[in-house]
């Protein structure tokens, strides 16, 4: 009996047959999203969890700690090397002045040149010249304040730059000759006066006007700056000249050094330690201090005596400075509050003459 084939494909692949891929169907659109996972973990169970120990959390590892411990240090290090700068100026500054009271209380040579400065100056307001402070860098700055407190004294002054000064503001120096004066190089010109009618004398007649002198002074620490060294050639020889530098000699005094004694005047205002070795640096710092306290010494010292027998220098100050909370009377303040204005005068503390100050 013959068998019959069996129809049931045979499951050897052969050539030019298709396999099955056991690589999973791509997802169609339409099939259903998986099913995401369910968190195990409650809220509790998490807040029960214990902290990470120290060797596994980096955040509070104990060589971060150390390290911060450390940044503190140094930190509290820093600040207090900068207090510790901060006192070493104010203390070398302060020594400073306590050093240039002694001198002008004390040196018999500085007292002397003070008291002619302050003579010299005195002439030339009288004899209606004027002062001319002159300086360059931070000295300028500190003879524009002179300029500044000495006008607002009554006390003529004005500032001539050392620069501009070879530009043309030389113009602004007064020679004048008069043969009363007491300096002998100051009585070659002859001035005109008016003598007087119907009178046969031989005294010498008097003047008509006063004449102009004027004084001149140098703000330069060094007392050889370039630029006022240059001046001096260009000075008139019977204009007299104050210096205010750091020698307490006058023939160390390079800005003096061809001036008769009479008409070159020395205003020491030396400090005691340099400012490079006090600082490190040669900024001018404890030199302009110095300067600044010299130069309001000077402007206070010329108007007490130039106000003498008359107005007070406090009243000639009120005059000068109406403005600003300084010149405000107290008839001034009541009409600014009757219009309903608030305001009230207070103290400030001030190097100028305050305007309660009874001096």
């Amino acid at each position: 009996m013959a068998s019959i084939p069996s129809k049931r494909p045979s499951l050897t692949p052969t050539r030019g047959t298709a396999t099955r891929s056991k690589t999973p169907m791509p997802m169609t659109a339409t099939s259903p999203p998986p099913p995401k996972r369910r968190r195990t973990a409650s809220l509790e169970a998490d807040l029960l969890t214990p902290p990470l120990l120290e060797e596994e959390d980096p955040l509070c590892s104990r060589s971060n700690v150390v390290e911060q411990s450390d940044d503190e240090d140094d930190n509290d290090d820093h600040d207090e090397d900068l207090f510790s700068h901060a006192a070493h100026v104010l203390a070398t500054e302060a020594a400073a002045l306590a050093s240039i009271t002694s001198l002008y209380s004390t040196n018999m040579s500085a007292k002397k040149n003070l008291k002619s400065a302050v003579e010299t100056i005195l002439q030339s307001q009288r004899s209606r010249g004027k002062l001319i402070v002159s300086g360059v860098g931070k000295s300028a700055y500190i003879g524009q304040k002179l300029v500044a407190t000495c006008k607002s004294m009554g006390v003529a002054t004005s500032f001539m730059h050392a620069c501009e000064a070879a530009h043309g503001d030389l113009g602004d120096i007064r020679e004048v000759s008069c043969p009363n004066h007491p300096y002998p190089s100051l009585r070659n010109t002859k001035i005109k006066t008016k003598p007087k009618p119907n009178e046969r004398t031989k005294e010498k007649p008097k003047l008509t006007t006063p004449p102009k002198n004027d004084t001149i002074l140098f703000i330069s620490h060094s007392g050889k700056t370039p630029e006022l060294l240059n001046l001096l050639p260009h000075i008139p020889p019977t204009t007299p000249i104050l210096a205010m530098s750091s020698q307490t000699s006058r023939p160390a005094c390079p800005l003096l050094t061809d001036r008769a004694p009479k008409l070159g005047i020395l205003l020491p205002a030396p400090i005691p330690v340099s400012e490079e070795a006090s600082f490190g640096v040669s900024a001018p710092t404890t030199s302009t201090t110095v300067a600044l306290a010299v130069s309001d010494m000077l402007a206070l010292t010329v108007a007490e005596r130039l106000h003498r027998g008359g107005s007070s220098k406090r009243e000639v100050f009120k005059r000068n400075h109406p403005g600003g909370a300084i010149g405000m009377s107290q008839r001034e303040l009541g009409v600014v509050k009757r219009a309903g204005v608030e305001v009230e005068a207070i103290e400030l503390p001030s190097p100028s003459i305050s305007a309660n100050d009874e001096g």
